[in-house]
């Protein structure tokens, strides 16, 4: 099946001389069924090891495998769970150097009824956070890439510290197909805290899916290649990309 590539970028990036990518995860080097067990997953504020016996049937992240291809799965079923990887802990991202995240996604179910911008339907399918910082009371400022069931692309919300952009959504995009999303995360920083970054090391990446707001939630979602990549395009995405 010939794979659909959305990338969605707040603005052009000069071209410049390619440079290799930085992965963070193309989750190759896990056996089909293991948690990625070099993320964390966290439930409230508790870090705790991504295993086997932290998961359930009703929320899980999986690794998977199509041909030439693994990826990890998150099932969700009136639950909400993330999995989370720290900046230092097996990579290096400077946002100097890298400014510009990339990732590819699949969604095969939505939870019904779930929209962004209302706290008590607040649930997406997937979603991909950066957390950049944190503000003077200590809480995490953090940009959340999401697919909404229900709200269209380019669509934005914002609560306190934590910054919502739509990037993919059942309304604009067939579901059951991998998509590319490709963000200038420090060009969307600065548009949605209305500043400039005081820090070009950011705290971490979370991958998320959310589906214990709406009434009989559930969401299924596929993660893969997370990387980061210098300001320009036209770049190899990874060794298994087509």
């Amino acid at each position: 099946m010939a794979l659909l590539f959305l990338a969605v970028c707040l603005t052009p990036v000069p071209r410049t001389q390619a440079q290799t990518p930085l992965v963070i995860e193309d989750f190759e080097d896990y056996a089909v069924g293991e948690t990625p067990y070099q993320w964390n997953t966290n439930k409230g504020r508790t870090l705790l090891p991504a295993t086997a016996e932290t998961m359930t049937p009703e929320h899980e992240y999986r690794i998977h495998k199509e041909p030439g291809n693994h990826f990890v799965r998150a099932t969700m079923v009136d639950y909400a769970y993330r999995l989370i990887r720290v900046n230092g802990d097996g990579y290096d991202w400077n946002l100097d150097a890298y400014p510009v995240l990339r990732w590819r996604w699949r969604i095969h179910e939505v939870p019904v009824g779930a929209r962004e911008d209302d706290k008590s339907l607040n649930d997406t399918a997937a979603a991909v956070y950066v957390t950049f910082d944190r503000d003077w009371l200590g809480r995490p400022k953090s940009i959340k890439y999401t697919y909404s069931s229900s709200l269209p692309v380019g669509t934005t919300t914002s609560y306190g510290p934590l910054k919502i952009i739509v990037v993919g959504s059942a309304k604009d995009s067939q579901i059951g197909i991998w998509e590319t999303i490709e963000r200038n995360v420090v060009a969307d920083y600065e548009r949605m805290f209305g500043k400039s970054l005081n820090a070009n090391q950011p705290i971490g990446i979370t991958l998320f899916s959310d589906a214990d707001d709406v009434p009989n939630g559930s969401a299924l979602a596929d993660f893969d290649d997370v990387m980061v990549i210098p300001p320009s395009s036209g770049l190899e995405l990874s060794r298994k990309q087509p």
